[in-house]
């Protein structure tokens, strides 16, 4: 008798313990990689994010713009899908000759959305696929630049606070930097504020940094966003043109500009300022950031 209830008790331990072990199983390997795989392959790639390729484009005339997503349908990448969404009249990124476009996960870390940045200010296109119809949230620069310059702004975006929104969600912060009005360099930190009883979701200013001394941007920005010191927080690096030859000059400068932000306080603050001299006014200034070799 002793020995069937210690055998029914190791039994139901037994079973317990395959649910368990199956229920553990599920938690880990079966989580949700996206609704769909884009790339349909026997190896079904889904454990490994796959990415998109936007662009926007005009026809015709520049107020018929659309923003692209090419997708790939093969593993081969020969093969290309393509949707697209008209973008809004009243869309400054329509009304700017001059734009550029990044990604970033803003308004929701489901998915990236594209961010269409101008002298004037961003756009952020915040609808899923496939419904999205060119709805935008949009931020205006309090200094705005002037010009059709693509080269003297720029945006990136980095997750500096990883605490979670109002939404229980975690936003990715978007960095911009521009010549404004006054030719000086202005550097902003634009944040996501969901949706909360009467007021509607927006992009605001957390905090910008204006440069006062006499140097003026006279030709390209560069910006990048990684953790350069090895601290866990993510630091800002920006490079400005403030050459002050002609482009037959001999000589050039360029200067290497340092932040750190803390999503916390929301404090924006200019840790310090490298120059760089060159043989002549540079032509262009790129950047990027990565775990490069050393």
């Amino acid at each position: 008798m002793l020995n069937n209830k210690s055998n029914s008790i190791t039994n139901r331990l037994k079973l317990k313990l395959i649910s368990l072990s199956f229920l553990i199983y599920s938690s880990v390997f079966c989580q949700e990689q996206g609704e769909t795989n884009p790339i349909q392959n026997p190896e079904n790639l889904t454990v490994f994010p796959v990415d998109d390729i936007a662009s926007i484009r005009s026809q015709q005339t520049i107020s018929s713009s659309a923003l692209i997503d090419f997708v790939s349908t093969n593993s081969a990448l020969t093969s290309w899908s393509q949707t697209g969404q008209t973008l809004s009249t009243s869309d400054p990124c329509v009304q700017s000759l001059g734009r550029r476009l990044t990604s970033g996960r803003v308004s929701t870390p489901k998915f990236e959305q594209a961010i269409c940045v101008t002298p004037l200010g961003i756009s952020l296109y915040y609808q899923p696929k496939p419904i999205a119809q060119g709805k935008f949230l949009k931020y205006q620069f309090p200094q705005p630049g002037v010009g059709i310059n693509y080269r003297n702004f720029e945006a990136q975006t980095g997750l500096f606070n990883r605490t979670a929104g109002t939404d229980d969600l975690l936003h990715m912060d978007i960095v911009t930097a521009h010549r404004n009005l006054n030719g000086k360099l202005s550097v902003n930190i634009i944040g996501y504020d969901p949706a909360i009883d009467t007021s509607a979701q927006a992009l605001n200013l957390r905090d910008n940094w204006v440069d006062q001394s006499t140097r003026q941007i006279t030709g390209d920005i560069s910006l990048s966003i990684g953790d350069y010191n090895g601290d866990g927080s993510l630091d800002i690096l920006i490079w400005a043109d403030t050459s002050t030859g002609t482009s037959t000059s001999t000589s050039g400068r360029i200067d290497m500009l340092s932040f750190s932000y803390d999503s916390t306080d929301r404090t924006l603050t200019h840790v310090g300022t490298i120059e760089i001299k060159t043989a002549g006014k540079p032509a262009s200034i790129v950047s990027t950031s990565g775990d490069l070799p050393r």
